[in-house]
């Protein structure tokens, strides 16, 4: 993260709000959310001044997922994806823009 952006008075309360909407968009239902955000930032000093500063931001998150309808069992799914949009966004990526389809990768992927 930029370490510009690491005294933002906002910066937490974005990084709950990445997660809150990553997991609206992939419509994964769930109860009870609750969580942190730290924000971080490190400076060197002595033998290590010449280093760098580094900023990070760390979303710790807690909730319940719930079925979307009582007849169906629980699929988390959509909470796998949600997490790892979070992750994405955290890490800078953009986002696929409307319209666009992104190409799986195969990469991880076991078996023949």
């Amino acid at each position: 993260m930029d370490p510009e952006l690491i005294a933002d008075p906002m910066l937490a309360a974005v990084g709950w709000s990445w997660l809150a909407e990553a997991l609206d968009a992939h419509g994964a239902a769930y109860a009870e959310m609750s969580g942190t955000v730290t924000s971080v930032s490190t400076e060197s000093f002595g033998g290590m001044s010449d280093e760098e500063g580094t900023a990070q931001i760390e979303v710790r998150a807690s909730r319940t997922p719930v079925a979307k309808d009582e007849d169906q069992p629980l699929d988390v799914g959509p909470h796998v994806e949600a997490w790892a949009e979070l992750l994405c966004t955290a890490a800078g990526l953009p986002p696929v823009p409307e319209g666009v389809t992104a190409i799986p990768s195969r990469r991880g992927q076991r078996g023949s």
